[in-house]
């Protein structure tokens, strides 16, 4: 899902925020800590009477806030945020296709989300750049995935296509698993990086509070 933020007389900031059935995992939850940091940044718009436009995506559109103004108005902010229902397969690309056909107003993008794109990232990333936006990737992950406590035979099951899969877990494909896990966190980095995308990793385990002021050193929110 996305929050828009228009932050400015001139400029539009838009937070966008993955909605989507894998972001129900992760401890604390995912989505929780997504809401938060949508929470945060919408509070810092409407302080400065900024206008702010809300919409919930996973694979397409599903709920829309329409512009506020004002402080005052962070109680609808918070109802429109706890009231997300997380369902459907991620689909970044198509989602912010309708995005930027709907809203003219370019400006920087905030993009909230645990990158699990069955397409890939790369298009949804891109899908902001070719349209004159200009993305900042938080990324939201929890690094125990890394490492998942999986032994045996198991049946693994994909909480968004719900494909299914009979795996034997040994400790040689756990080593393997971290390897590929490291390796997709790096190409994201590397992607952002050679694109001038400003990257941030969000562990969910990290604090509240680091992370927000992680976002404002790192530089490109501000504009």
């Amino acid at each position: 899902m996305y929050l828009g933020i228009d932050i400015g007389t001139t400029a539009t900031k838009a937070i966008l925020i993955d909605a989507s059935q894998s972001m129900t995992y992760g401890n604390p939850v995912k989505l929780d800590y997504a809401r938060r940091v949508a929470a945060a940044l919408a509070y810092i718009g409407l302080a400065n009477l900024d206008r702010a436009y809300m919409t919930a995506y996973a694979e397409k559109i599903r709920a829309e806030l329409p512009p506020q103004r004002g402080k005052g108005r962070i109680f609808k902010v918070f109802r429109f945020l706890r009231e997300l229902e997380p369902a459907g397969v991620t689909d970044l690309g198509d989602a912010l296709k309708t995005f930027v056909a709907q809203h003219k107003r370019r400006g920087l993008a905030v993009l909230i989300s645990d990158l699990y794109d069955p397409a890939g990232f790369e298009k949804g990333i891109n899908v902001l750049r070719y349209n004159k936006y200009d993305p900042f990737v938080v990324h939201i992950v929890d690094k125990k995935e890394e490492k998942p406590k999986l032994t045996g035979d198991v049946l693994l099951y994909d909480c968004e296509t719900g494909d299914e899969r009979e795996v034997t877990v040994t400790a040689k494909v756990l080593e393997r698993f971290g390897q590929v896990y490291k390796e997709y966190l790096h190409e994201i980095d590397r992607f952002c990086t050679t694109r001038t995308v400003p990257y941030i990793q969000a562990d969910v385990s990290q604090p509240f509070d680091e992370l927000i002021l992680k976002i404002f050193r790192r530089g490109g929110f501000l504009r």
